[in-house]
This record gives structure tokens, C-alpha cells and sequence, in this order.
């Protein structure tokens, strides 16, 4: 993705929560330099009993999760890498 700037940026912040449906969250599993998996974001999620918001959902294929939340599963001293895919 670094190699197409027109189509994807990578966000300096890893603010997960600017984040929109459709942008791309990788993370390090192995606390090494590059990427080992991908998780792509599919929008914010809500209560829908109150309507709050509460945060990003994402899907992913390596362990076929749908419709979870961003940081599942996720060490938070994993690096992270926020791609911003520019429509």
C-alpha cells in the first residue's frame, strides 16, 4: 500500500477512531517492523439501545471474525499501522 500514495495513505496517529468504514488496520503481531495481519474497517459501531457510539468494528479473514471490534485479540504494544484508503 505504501507503494500507491494516491490510493492509500498511512495515517501518522494511530488513532483507530478517525478511522472510517473501508480503511485498513494492520498490526504486528511478532512486535516487528512490518505488518503480519490486516484488519479492515467497516464502520463505527453503536448501542443500539442507546445509540451511543462505542467503537470502530472491523472483519477479517485470518480468523474469519465479522462485525467485531477493532481491538480484539489485540496486544496493545503491538505496533499499528492506520491506512486510510483515499476514494
Amino acid at each position: 500500500m505504501a507503494g500507491y500514495p494516491s490510493q492509500y495513505q498511512l495515517w501518522a496517529s494511530s488513532e483507530i477512531y478517525n478511522q472510517q468504514g473501508g480503511d485498513i488496520l494492520q498490526v504486528a503481531e511478532d512486535w516487528g517492523p512490518t505488518p503480519t495481519h490486516s484488519r479492515v474497517i467497516i464502520g463505527p459501531g453503536y448501542d443500539i439501545v442507546t445509540g451511543y457510539w462505542y467503537s470502530q468494528l472491523i472483519s477479517q479473514h485470518t480468523t474469519d471474525r465479522k462485525r467485531r471490534v477493532w481491538n480484539i485479540n489485540l496486544d496493545p504494544s503491538w505496533p499499528l499501522w492506520n491506512w486510510h484508503v483515499v476514494y
